[in-house]
C-alpha cells in the first residue's frame, strides 16, 4: 500500500478523544480552595504581650525561641495546610505569649471555619521558663485533637 492511498482520520480522531481526556483531568475552577482537597486550612498568628519587649535580653531570647518553636511546629505538619491570610474556609488561631515573673503564659484562641471569634476555643498554657519546652507540645496535642474531630 502506498502513503498516499491511507487515511488520516483514525488518527485524528484517536488524537482528538486523546486530547479531550487530558482536558478532562484539568481543574474546572469552579471548587473554592476549601473544596479542592480535604486536608483543613489553618490560619495562625503568634502575638506577645506589649511587655515583652522590654524584657532583659536573655529573657526576651527565650521568648523569641519559644514563639520560633511554635510557628515551627505549626507548619510542620501535615494534619493542615497553613495559609497566608485569613479565609472563611480556615481555621483560625490566635497565640499570645505573656509572661509573668517565672512562668510563660500562653493564651491560645481556635476558631472553627466559618464561625465568628465569638464562638472560639479558648485554652491556656502555663509553664516555669525553664520548662518551657513543654508549651509547644502540649499546644499541637490541643490544636491536633481540635481540628481533626470537627
Amino acid at each position: 500500500m502506498q502513503w498516499s492511498q491511507l487515511s488520516f482520520k483514525p488518527l485524528v480522531l484517536i488524537a482528538l478523544a486523546l486530547l479531550m481526556l487530558a482536558l478532562a483531568w484539568l481543574p474546572t475552577g469552579s471548587y473554592s480552595p476549601a473544596e479542592r482537597n480535604d486536608k483543613p486550612k489553618l490560619y495562625f498568628t503568634i502575638a506577645s504581650a506589649s511587655h515583652v519587649a522590654e524584657l532583659l535580653p536573655e529573657a526576651s531570647q527565650a521568648y523569641d525561641n519559644l514563639a520560633f518553636d511554635l510557628r515551627d511546629r505549626i507548619t510542620a505538619r501535615h494534619e493542615w495546610k497553613v495559609v497566608e491570610h485569613p479565609e472563611s474556609y480556615a481555621w483560625r488561631l490566635d497565640i499570645q505569649i505573656d509572661t509573668a515573673a517565672d512562668l510563660y503564659l500562653v493564651a491560645v484562641a481556635l476558631t472553627p471555619p466559618q464561625l465568628q471569634a465569638a464562638e472560639a476555643r479558648l485554652f491556656r498554657f502555663e509553664a516555669e521558663k525553664s520548662a518551657a519546652a513543654v508549651i509547644p507540645t502540649q499546644l499541637m496535642k490541643v490544636i491536633i485533637a481540635k481540628v481533626e474531630t470537627q
